[in-house]
């Protein structure tokens, strides 16, 4: 009997005993936890020079890699240079602690768009905005896409564009990270998408436009590129802004109001019969034109005019100096472009090659199928064609000019310069 009480307050102490130490020990679990340090954020990012506090009270703190980021006693951090840093804290008298993970970088300084500046898309067919924020250690590479007109085209997250309805808008490209003002970078990328029944004018065939002016007898518009400065060796076909000055000597024709006294010889004999009208002086052909100029060697193009043929149809006729050699610029529609050649390389490149080549924003494409055709210019954007062919010799007009014939008349369309 005694054996058995003695067994059963054994028992009844030890279940006692494991219940209280199991209370203990939930207790200490407890306050260990209640004693761990809480962090606003156990993550930061900060520029370069930047400085962040902790606000707690009775810690040491110690930074992983002093020269990416120092912390002080009180808790201060100061960023040094890019790269990643633990800043561990850890509570006197207790073993509480906590570890914050820095990531240090620098400022943005310039964004790029890689790739074309302008993306051409068909219905369907989607396109992607890549960019890269300078410099490498930034401390954010991520940027943010805006579209200008979200009827047109949507932009996902990553960059990916997706046409909607045909159009032309502009998708913003800024960056997350600031510059040293605290300004956010941005860059644009253009986005044209084509309608459906689009295509671009590739059937027309023109023969070589500079062998195709038998008919064409009749200059409509002469432009000369500059003014020369030098006075020309022909008579004006209008009058000057300047009277002339007066002669010494009496002129050999008449005058062509009276006079205010008597001249001492008679005029010629009077014609047999007045004419109907005044009688013009002989026109000019266009190969006493061409003959006649004077090219500027400061200066790539000789001349240019329009000539029209009897159908009332137009060529565009530029005569080029072949002996320039330097700068060179031409502007299409508003599109310039510019190349440090020779009239030479520029006219022989016309005549002589073949292929097809669109411009690395996607805009314009120019082709040549073989050299019995001339070349046609096409603006993807808009549809615009133009045709035209060059030759180093003018077996035309027979000139010393170098020649590019342009269809229609496009003097208002194409301007060409030198220096």
């Amino acid at each position: 009997m005694l054996k058995k009480h003695i067994k059963k307050f054994c028992i009844i102490f030890f279940v006692s005993a494991f219940s209280i130490l199991l209370a203990l020990s939930c207790n200490y679990s407890t306050q260990q936890a209640k004693s761990n340090i809480k962090l606003k954020t156990k993550k930061l990012n900060l520029y370069v020079n930047d400085t962040y506090k902790f606000k707690l009270k009775k810690c040491t703190y110690k930074s992983s890699n002093k020269k990416i980021a120092k912390v002080n006693k009180k808790g201060k951090v100061k960023a040094k240079k890019a790269g990643s840093v633990k800043i561990t804290i850890k509570k006197k008298n207790s073993r509480a602690k906590a570890v914050c993970r820095i990531k240090v970088g620098e400022h943005a300084t310039g964004i790029k768009i890689v790739g074309a500046a302008t993306i051409l898309l068909k219905p369907g067919q989607t396109g992607t905005v890549n960019a890269v924020v300078s410099p490498k250690n930034v401390l954010y590479n991520s940027v943010e896409y805006t579209v200008a007109d979200s009827n047109i085209v949507s932009v996902s997250e990553a960059g990916i564009i997706t046409p909607k309805n045909s159009g032309v808008t502009t998708i913003s490209v800024t960056t997350k990270a600031t510059d040293k003002n605290g300004r956010n970078l941005s860059a644009k990328v253009t986005v044209v998408v084509q309608e459906d029944s689009t295509t671009v004018q590739d059937d027309k065939v023109v023969g070589d436009l500079g062998n195709n002016l038998g008919d064409y007898n009749n200059i409509v518009v002469i432009k000369t590129p500059v003014p020369t400065g030098k006075p020309t060796s022909e008579p004006t076909t209008e009058p000057t802004d300047k009277p002339t000055v007066p002669t010494d000597e009496p002129t050999d024709k008449p005058t062509n109001v009276p006079t205010d006294f008597p001249i001492s010889t008679p005029t010629p004999a009077p014609t047999e019969a007045p004419t109907a009208v005044p009688t013009p002086t002989p026109a000019q052909t266009i190969e006493e034109y061409v003959q006649s100029i004077v090219p500027d060697p400061n200066n790539p193009l000789a001349a240019s005019f329009v000539v029209s043929n009897s159908n009332g149809e137009y060529r565009t006729v530029y005569l080029f100096n072949k002996d320039y050699s330097g700068y060179m610029s031409a502007t299409i529609d508003g599109y310039s472009y510019a190349d440090n050649k020779s009239i030479m390389e520029f006219l022989t490149k016309l005549q002589n090659e073949t292929g097809s080549v669109t411009n690395s924003a996607g805009t314009i494409n120019v082709m040549r199928k073989s050299r019995k055709n001339s070349w046609k210019l096409t603006f993807l954007q808009t549809g615009v064609v133009y045709y035209f062919s060059g030759k180093i010799v003018d077996n035309v007009y027979n000139s010393q000019f170098g020649l590019m014939i342009a269809e229609g008349n496009t003097l208002d369309n194409i301007f060409i310069a030198g220096q």
